[in-house]
Parts: C-alpha cells; structure tokens; sequence
C-alpha cells in the first residue's frame, strides 16, 4: 500500500474579508496572513506538489490538517472543494488542526463539510475515526479546539484518549498508523502551541503500540521516534507545508510503502519504505531523503531492522 502524507496546506483565500480589532483572535491571525504568511504558502505550490504525487499513484491521502487560515465558513468550504479535488487523485484521510477549528463557530461547519473524509460518524464524529484498508488501519485523532488569542495548542481529551488506547490494543496484528495535527512528543513546540496532553499520548502510544505516526503544525520536516513496551522503535514524522515557498522548509509531502511480509512461525513482518519529496527552486518534487526499515510483531519481535539510503 502506497500512502501520502502532506499536512499544513493553508490553502483557503480570505479574499475581501476585513476583521475588526474587536474580533480578537480572528484579527490578529488576519494580520499575520496579510503581513506575511500569504506569501510563504501559495495555492499555486500546493496545487504542483498535488499534481506530481499524482504521478505517483497513491492509494491514499493522509492530511493532517490545517487546511485553512480561520476557520471562516466560506473557508471551510473551500477546503472541502479541495479535498474533492484531491480524492479524485487518491482516497483522502484528513484531520482538522488549529487554523481549521479555530473559534466556536467553526466546529459545526468543518464537522458537517469534512465528515465523509474523517471517516468517523457522519456529521457529529466520535474520535478517534478509523480507517482499515486490508492490513493497515490507521487511526485519526483531533487534536484541534478553540483556543485563546496568542494560542495554538491542541488537546486529545481524557474519553478520546482511552478509545485510542482501547483501539490500538484491539489492533495489534494490523499495522497502525495514527495520525493528528499536533506532535505528540513532549518538548517540540512551546507549550502556547503544544498538544496539552501530549505526556499522556507518548504513554499510550508507548504502551498500547503503533506502527507509524504523522502529525504536522510545526512547518518542517522532522523525524522522532518513541521507544515502545515491547522494545521496538516507533517512527514519528512531521512533514513542511504542502504549500511553503519558504527556501529554508520547501513544500514536501512523504510517501510511505508499506509491505506485509511472508509470516514464520507466530511473528508477522511489515517493510516499510519511505521517501521525502520536497520542492526545488524550478517547482520539481526531488528525492531528498529515503529510508527503508522492518518491523516485526509477535512474540518474537525486536526492534526494526534499519537500511538507509539517502
């Protein structure tokens, strides 16, 4: 199975909306989108990177959210459209991240607009959702809530983090990949713009196990691994916008090959193969790293047997 991780798109255009200083938060993010980050994230990249992944014939799209700017409603349909437009390339996953509910106001709109590609439950989902395609399940986590100007940080929740628990538990013999905007590793980001739980979460990740993690919200791309109880590493990814023009974090989007191995004895095995593509100065996605390791479940199991080619 081939997956595409792209995340951070900020791809909405505010077009002739004014914000007044009394709309707070709203205010402040629309001055930021005007002075500056307009310019570092261009629909026009982002709509390159899609059109040569395509090229790549990726059986799913997996968005770890910040789609808008906002939150705005009119947004929110914009985003919507173009997820219509990129699961007409591939199925797409997506999960909402903090530009995305970004007030009160936005979490009915972006729960009735995005539901079919939360995979979840209709307009009003319970997280975590869960897709299973053959032997991979992945798991999507919200991690997004309104938060106070100045604020970007993001929470799990107590019911929603014993689910996944439950869920990961109950998933042990499929590869799992889990995935939500914010990073779920303490210490990456300050905590104004952290996941509040996210102690809580490497515990659950650790203990209950997973194949896989991707997140976005910090803007690069970062490889973290986690040790789980059984000794194996844990990858966890974070991949640049899929719409930066910034020189320094190019747009970039990860694929992953993940290939179920021939069982022996009681231990299964799983290759996985990953490439990190980002944007050169001419507008071409370029191999800029690959990594390729194994994982093997049961009780034979050890940790993943690495071969780097970069």
């Amino acid at each position: 199975m081939r997956l595409v991780h792209i995340t951070d798109p900020h791809l909405t255009d505010l077009g002739d909306y004014r914000p007044g200083p009394g709309s707070g938060k709203r205010w402040l993010s629309w001055l930021s989108w005007i002075r500056k980050r307009r310019f570092h994230h261009r629909r026009e990249q982002l709509d390159r990177l899609v059109e040569q992944l395509a090229g790549h014939q990726p059986d799913l799209f997996l968005v770890t959210g910040d789609c808008c700017q906002i939150g705005l409603p009119q947004e929110i349909d914009q985003a919507r459209e173009w997820l219509d437009e990129l699961n007409q390339v591939a199925p797409v996953m997506v999960v909402p991240g903090n530009h995305d509910i970004f007030a009160e106001d936005s979490i009915t709109p972006v729960q009735q607009s995005w539901s079919r590609y939360f995979h979840a439950n209709g307009s009003d989902p319970i997280w975590p959702a869960r897709l299973t395609i053959g032997p991979v399940s992945i798991l999507g986590l919200n991690s997004a809530l309104p938060t106070a100007p100045l604020l970007a940080s993001g929470q799990i929740g107590k019911a929603a983090m014993q689910a996944t628990e439950s869920m990961l538990q109950e998933l042990e013999h499929q590869f799992r990949i889990v995935m939500l905007h914010h990073p779920p590793i303490e210490d990456l980001t300050p905590r104004r713009k952290a996941l509040r739980d996210d102690h809580r979460l490497s515990r659950v990740l650790q203990d209950a196990g997973a194949e896989l993690v991707l997140h976005g919200h910090m803007h690069c791309n970062l490889r973290h691994e986690l040790k789980r109880k059984d000794g194996q590493t844990l990858p966890v990814f974070c991949t640049a916008s899929a719409s930066s023009t910034h020189s320094d974090h190019p747009a970039s989007a990860r694929l992953f090959e993940v290939k179920k191995l021939q069982a022996e004895s009681e231990c299964t095995a799983w290759r996985v193969d990953m490439q990190l593509l980002s944007m050169d100065p001419s507008g071409q996605l370029k191999l800029v790293e690959r990594d390729q390791w194994q994982i093997n479940q049961g009780p034979e199991s050890s940790g993943p047997d690495h071969s780097i080619n970069t």
